[in-house]
């Protein structure tokens, strides 16, 4: 696979990267960067991703994490 999203791929993970970057706080252009690997979020950017995503999913971050 080169890597891209075909089109319902694309509007299917618009809401999570929505959802994600409001919770945390990362814009949608800085969370897709993370998510293909072409930047590295500093600790707590990281720490905020993480604790959105815990939140989202109704799970403690200590047990996403852990």
């Amino acid at each position: 696979m080169n890597g891209s999203c075909g089109e319902s791929e694309l509007h299917d993970r618009e809401p999570q990267a929505s959802r994600a970057s409001g919770r945390s706080g990362v814009d949608i252009a800085g969370y897709s960067r993370i998510e293909q690997g072409h930047s590295s979020p500093k600790a707590d950017a990281l720490i905020r991703i993480g604790d959105a995503i815990a939140d989202a999913i109704g799970v403690p971050l200590v047990e996403l994490v852990g």
